[in-house]
């Protein structure tokens, strides 16, 4: 803006004209706001508004938390599991177990690959998932084996419900007994409750393949057999672990 002083009034007006035109020269000689240069700032404060209200917000956002929990056990390996209610789980070799730790208070269920053997709090319902079948119990010990497209369920005390994937009718087990199921197909038998097999270092075999036999065999112990052993061959015994 020129100084005022460079502002020439003709002498002989009135005030009222003289102050306007002092309002038009004042007017004249603004500066416009168009220049690339004020442009440029401006796009930079828009810029660094929008940085700051985006960092803000990602700030302000809580991570997503994962609440599944799971176990795992290799080949000659177990190991004990307790459960968010003091439940007990002695999971075997080569299996694994997996449950919702969020959830667990108000739907205590949990998914099993391989065999574990359950020491259940008394309690809500109680659900092993497996691919061939769904255990249920309300507060009981029990063994579950889920291998080879087969569920084989052991009842040590308590009550277990046993149930295919697919089908609505549910077996009950009490103490001492047992239940096999393969394709829907239910082979009830019975066994001695002081018997705690795979878990005191004892397997038995009834009427197995060899196939079966040496699968399991690898399992319990992580050493792989190999060798040629005819297939239709079945095998009924028991051996422990250390002979």
């Amino acid at each position: 803006m020129e100084r005022s002083s460079c502002l020439r009034i003709p002498a002989g007006k009135e005030k009222a004209q003289a102050w306007e035109q002092v309002s038009r020269s004042i007017s004249g000689n603004k500066v416009g706001i168009s220049s690339p240069r004020v442009l440029q700032i401006a796009a930079g404060l828009v810029f660094l508004c929008l940085s700051i209200t985006a960092a803000w917000q990602l700030i302000g956002q809580k991570p997503v938390l994962s609440h599944q929990q799971a176990v795992e056990t290799a080949k000659g390996v177990s190991q004990q599991v307790s459960l968010p209610d003091g439940s007990l789980v002695t999971l075997g070799p080569a299996s694994s177990l997996s449950w919702n730790a969020q959830t667990w208070e108000q739907n205590r269920q949990l998914s099993l690959q391989g065999e574990a053997f359950f020491e259940v709090q008394e309690g809500s319902r109680f659900t092993v998932l497996t691919q061939q079948g769904i255990v249920t119990v309300y507060g009981t010990s029990f063994n579950v084996n889920s291998r080879r497209a087969q569920l084989e369920v052991h009842c040590y005390t308590g009550k277990v419900g046993v149930s295919s994937t697919n089908a609505a009718q549910e077996y009950f087990l009490l103490p001492g007994q047992g239940l096999s199921m393969q394709q829907d197909q239910y082979q009830p038998f019975e066994f001695n409750t002081q018997n705690q097999l795979w878990r005191e270092g004892s397997y038995h075999f009834d009427e197995k393949s060899l196939s079966e036999v040496f699968e399991e065999i690898s399992l319990q112990t992580g050493y792989e057999i190999k060798g040629v052993y005819p297939a239709e061959k079945s095998f009924t015994g028991a051996f422990r672990s250390g002979d």
